[in-house]
């Protein structure tokens, strides 16, 4: 079974709960990317991979056979 975890990103030994990763795009939006460090970019970069990962998995819709 799934276990929902509790972060949503890990640096290192920081981790950034789902609402800092929030927090984290707001506060980079208008820094471009060029100037952000590699372990923000990661960051960024692992926060759209879970919630592109949560959107498929939410947006799921169970497969109905009309023919049955």
């Amino acid at each position: 079974m799934h276990q929902k975890r509790k972060y949503s990103v890990r640096i290192d030994n920081v981790f950034f709960l789902k609402q800092l990763g929030a927090s984290l795009r707001d506060a980079t939006t208008a820094v471009p990317k060029e100037e952000l460090t590699e372990d923000i970019r990661l960051a960024l970069r692992r926060l759209d991979r879970l919630d592109a990962r949560e959107k498929a998995t939410t947006s799921e819709e169970p497969h109905i056979d009309p023919t049955a």
